[in-house]
This record gives C-alpha cells, structure tokens and sequence, in this order.
C-alpha cells in the first residue's frame, strides 16, 4: 500500500477552526511502493523507469461496465443496465466469470458503482437505491438486503466502506453514513432528509427499533448532489457537483462537518482517485482535475492540476506511484484510456484502446483493472 507521512500535515482554514488534521496516508491503490537499493561507486544501479503497459487478459461480460472494484483475487463489477458480475481474477490471463446477478436494468436503477469490502458487496443501485450482496461465496452472491433510494433522500450514485462504516454519496440527498458492522441490520436504519436523520416509522416501514444509520451531511450551501466519496480515516473526501470537491470532518457521523470546498474546478467529479499528495477525479465535461492534500488545505480549496479531454467525455480515474519515481494517472474516457505523466504539469503519455469507450479504471497489485464496452481488460501496469 503506497503511503504518505506527515506530523500534521493538513490544517483547514477556517475561521472557526483551530489545530490540525490528521492528513490521508492511505492511497486509493493496493500497489507497493518499489524500492531500489542504489549502490556506492561506478557500478551504481540508476533508478528504473516506467516500462510499456502489456495486456495481461480479457473477459468478456454480459453488460457494459461502469463500475468495478477489487479485493484480493475477486472483482466485483458493475453494469449499468444488467447487474453485478463477480469475477475471478487470480490468473489475470484467464480471468473467470464466477457468477452475475441480474438488478433489471433501467427500468430497476442503473449500476452506478460498486464497493468490494470483506466479502460483501454494495452496489449504488441510482433510483433502485442500495443493494446489499454477501459474496462470500463468488459462485453463488446472495441478497443481505435492498434499501430503496427514499432513505437516501434521492438516488444512490456512490460507496465507499472504511472500517464498519458505509459512506453512500446521494444526487441530491448529500452524503450518509451507515453502520455495517453487520450489515443485515441496516434493515433497521433510518432515512435522510435534508442533511437530517428521520427515525424510522415501524407502521409505514418494515424497519426494526433500531438504526444503524449514524448520521446525514447535505452538503449546503452546495447542491448536495455528490457523486462520489473517498475515506481515510476522520477526513472524506468528496465530489460535489457545484463546488467539485469538498473535505468532510467524519470524526462525529451525527456532526459531519465540512472542512473545504473547491474553487475554480472544471466540471463535475464523478469519480475519484487519492494518491500521495493529490486528490484526482474524472471531471465530467472536462477531463482530470486534482486538487493538494499534502499541505495546508484553505477553505477555498484551489485546482492545482488539470488535463482536458475534450472532446471525449471522462467516467473513471486511477493513480499510483511507482519506479523511479513514477506517478501516473489512468484516466476512462469515452474514446480510450488516457495514461497520464502527473509527476509535474499533467501530459499525456499514451492512449489505451483508441477509439474504444472506456467507463472505469481499478489499479491493484501492479495491474490495471479496465472497464471497456462489456469487457474487463487487465494490464500490467508499466510502473
């Protein structure tokens, strides 16, 4: 896991705020940093650079992916207008579909992203809300539970899980955080409204006594429509349609605070990447833009990278550091994956599958994870 450290690295200012923050050391990639032992004298051995990106395999699904997700061996991949495919991925030359569940499509929300923790699986299932699957067994995922979007305050775009806690980013009902230290009592969580906790009403619903639902942030003055959210700890991190980003206090779920919003971010982040000292997202109508989070964050959380993809429209992001030095950024877009030099100013190094739509991107483990039409490309990841 690559890793970031600091004293205190990250400071809000905010008038009525005071101290510090512990800062993200956590990145959004299962890859480890690679160490090269340089020795003394003239036969020292020079850092190595990053090498081509080699595909590794391929299989074919039954939907157009448009999200995924990984944990060890297994990918958890999304399909928006199908359902959910598990896929075995330990033999990346000849990954296996292990099982699919079918959600009904359009008519019963679209797949708009999927969260792979400890054998269970969340799917943001947009105006069909939140699904809950147990895949412990990948050949045979069955139901925990199926809460529809009116807890959320609106449709169900995003999730992320940190710990025992669940973060479902809402279009239009702000960010929730749910208890899923067992997850079949979410059965008994309540709802969202307006940045408010509604207990639940045993004569309408068939919610039990108890909630696992620990608190709702609206996200005013903004719009409240987030579309994607990112945890490290007491900090998220989150993609907001107006502001573009925003830093969350999750210390207290019942009191979510916000910390800084973005100022000046092209488009919409719809998906997001954190990487040693910067936050990435696929900005919709734009292409990337990232944002400081090694230093000091004002409130008025300025752009401090961007890379337009006009005219393609972007939908995942990945980042990761590597050999030498290596930091790059995997961008989805709707013509190919842009691989991006992000170690300064961003600059394109080479397009994966040209002409090709591409909806997501996962890096784990050394190799990029890619969700192309209806077909799961892995690579090997060059760095």
């Amino acid at each position: 896991m690559a890793t970031t450290t600091s004293s205190c690295a990250v400071a809000v200012a905010l008038a009525a705020a005071t101290g510090c923050l512990t800062p993200p050391d956590l990145a959004e990639t299962d890859d480890e940093l690679s160490v090269v032992v340089v020795a003394a004298g003239p036969h020292a051995l020079a850092p190595r650079q990053p090498g081509p990106l080699a595909p590794l395999g391929q299989v074919t699904l039954p939907g157009s992916i448009y999200r995924l997700d990984l944990e060890g061996d297994l990918a958890a991949v999304g399909m928006e207008y199908v359902g959910l495919s598990l896929v075995d991925v330990a033999h990346p030359s000849a990954p296996q579909v292990r099982s699919t569940v079918y959600l009904g499509g359009a008519g019963g929300g679209a797949v708009y992203d999927v969260e792979l923790a400890d054998g269970i699986v969340y799917i943001a299932n947009n105006t069909a809300g939140l699904r809950v699957y147990d895949a412990t067994d990948p050949g045979a995922p069955t139901e925990i539970i199926h809460l529809p979007a009116s807890r959320f305050g609106a449709s169900v775009l995003g999730v992320e899980v940190d710990g025992d806690r669940l973060f479902v980013s809402s279009g239009g009902g702000g960010v929730s955080i749910w208890d899923v230290g067992d997850p079949y009592a979410l059965a008994g969580a309540g709802s969202c409204y307006n940045g408010h906790v509604v207990p639940c009403n045993p004569a309408t619903t068939t919610c039990a006594p108890t909630s696992a639902l620990l608190g709702c942030y609206a996200g005013f003055p903004s719009t409240g429509y987030f579309h994607d959210v990112i945890v490290d700890g007491d900090l998220a991190y989150a993609g907001e349609a107006l502001t573009g980003f925003q830093l969350l206090d999750v210390t207290d779920p019942a009191h979510v605070s916000q910390l800084a919003a973005g100022t000046g971010i092209p488009g919409q982040p719809l998906n997001l990447a954190l990487d040693g000292d910067h936050l990435w997202g696929a900005s919709y109508g734009y292409g990337l833009a990232g944002v400081d989070v090694g230093g000091p964050i004002p409130a008025a959380w300025p752009l401090a990278a961007a890379w337009s993809s006009s005219p393609s429209q972007p939908l995942g992001v990945a980042a990761a550091h590597g050999r030498g030095g290596a930091a790059r950024a995997y961008l989805a877009t709707s013509t190919g994956l842009a691989v991006l030099d992000v170690a300064g100013a961003p600059t394109l190094v080479t397009t994966l599958l040209p002409g090709t739509a591409t909806a997501d991107v996962e890096h784990a483990a050394g190799r990029l994870y890619v969700g192309a039409g209806t077909t799961l490309r892995i690579f090997d990841d060059g760095v």
